[in-house]
């Protein structure tokens, strides 16, 4: 399966990532694109953020347009070798099992991507092939890793990390191959980055982790906090999926990529933003029953981000203090030593 590399689509990849309209030409500018809170930023400059911030892409500009045009290359090679004549099918290269369960979820979550195209503007015609060519992606996303293994969920990062190509290929008329290739390296990065795996795979630590982020939410509401334990309910019964998606459920297109520039921005202290994260939605949460809760959509998205710095601040004090008191003690101990 090979791209339809012509020189016309050499020199439009070229102006696309080099040319004077993209304004990011290295880390430092990947990151503060991420950043920026603004709902009008260029969908062709996040994407390259993306990829940057997640090295993926070389960040040297002399080497991103060959880097990508690599990153395609290797990707049609991992289709030959690993589906070869399978691609109108792909999922059939997997256990039955596996097969009926990714495309029961691509089957029913197709809307949320459609959704989320329709508000980001991207053209009907582009649209469509949407569900192929995301179960191309998760195919061989359990095909060429052994570790890896299908959750539900895992589909919505693909289809997300899709969006965000075909709309830098749409807006760059380069071919879809392009868009494809890279949703599966961002899907494989930011699945990792999740580590919904792991949150998943101990059912004891799952319990402790919400019981303290239930403490937790009730220094932000503790009213509402008090209300849905009294109706035996806690933080997982929302939280969870919150965690598990990364937001992906709860926002528009505008919303969501603002929240998901954040996280990528702030990956090196995943687990304590995203819980920053949970703690600024809570925050918003009118008094309510728990289906109110879960479907809660009214957010305003420049408070969350501005609250989910503040708890990440205070919690990147809280450790910073913890470690400054050791190092005191540590040094005390050592001077007492010395001393005597």
């Amino acid at each position: 399966m090979k791209a339809p590399w012509s020189k016309d689509n050499e020199q439009k990849l070229f102006r696309a990532l080099s040319g004077p309209n993209n304004s990011i030409k290295s880390r430092y500018d990947a990151e503060k694109f991420l950043f920026n809170q603004s709902t009008a930023k260029k969908s062709s400059e996040r994407y390259i953020s993306w990829m940057i911030a997640l090295s993926i892409l070389s960040s040297e500009s002399d080497k991103v347009y060959t880097n990508l045009l690599q990153l395609v290359s290797n990707y049609e090679m991992l289709l030959d070798s690993k589906l070869n004549d399978r691609l109108n099918d792909p999922l059939s290269a997997l256990s039955d099992d596996t097969k009926h369960q990714i495309q029961n979820d691509l089957n029913r979550t197709i809307k949320f991507f459609n959704e989320l195209a329709t508000s980001s503007n991207l053209p009907n015609t582009k649209k469509s092939g949407a569900v192929l060519r995301a179960s191309r992606i998760l195919a061989l996303l359990q095909l060429s890793d052994n570790s890896f293994r299908y959750l539900q969920g895992y589909e919505r990062y693909v289809f997300v990390c899709y969006l965000i190509s075909v709309l830098f290929t749409t807006e760059n008329d380069l071919p879809d191959i392009v868009a494809e290739a890279s949703a599966y390296y961002l899907s494989s990065k930011m699945i990792e980055l999740s580590g919904a795996a792991q949150i998943l795979s101990n059912s004891s630590l799952l319990e402790q982790h919400f019981h303290k982020l239930d403490e937790k939410l009730v220094n932000i509401n503790a009213s509402l906090m008090n209300h849905l334990t009294f109706s035996q309910q806690s933080s997982i019964n929302f939280a969870l999926r919150w965690e598990l998606l990364l937001f992906a459920e709860e926002h528009n297109y505008h919303g969501l990529v603002l929240i998901w520039d954040r996280i990528i921005a702030r990956r090196q202290m995943i687990h304590q933003y995203i819980e920053s994260l949970i703690l600024a939605h809570f925050a918003q949460l009118p008094e309510t029953r728990l289906n109110n809760v879960q479907h809660f959509k009214e957010w305003n998205i420049k408070q969350l981000l501005d609250d989910a710095e503040k708890y990440a601040s205070q919690h990147s004090y809280f450790h910073w203090s913890k470690a400054l008191m050791v190092a005191i003690t540590v040094g005390a101990v050592s001077l007492v030593k010395l001393i005597h």
